[in-house]
């Protein structure tokens, strides 16, 4: 068959089956468009309850304890804070370092 031929017969089938084609591709448009509203809604609900939970205030302390037997919590202070912050800066260049020799 020439190209021609084969144009020929490709707009004659499109044009016998309008209604499936359109309802195809109405279908899929569909598709498309409840996958972008649910992902939209998804990254939506979750930058608004990181908003809510940083305004609240209830993650701006971080009680470190030993298993107390009877004691008291202690908010933790300056000299805690670096202490964690040296842990942590010595962890994460360990795992770098570990990373680099792979």
């Amino acid at each position: 068959m020439k190209s021609r031929d084969l144009m020929e017969l490709a707009g004659r089938n499109l044009r016998e089956a309008l209604l499936r084609n359109s309802l195809t591709t109405l279908g899929i448009a569909v598709g498309v468009a409840s996958l972008v509203a649910f992902l939209s809604l998804g990254i939506g609900l979750q930058t608004m309850a990181m908003t809510r939970l940083q305004n609240s205030g209830l993650f701006n302390r971080v009680y470190v304890t030993p298993r107390p037997i009877g004691g008291s919590l202690r908010a933790a202070d300056e000299e805690d804070a670096g202490e964690i912050n040296e842990v942590m800066t010595r962890k994460h260049r360990d795992y770098h370092r570990s990373c680099s020799r792979r």
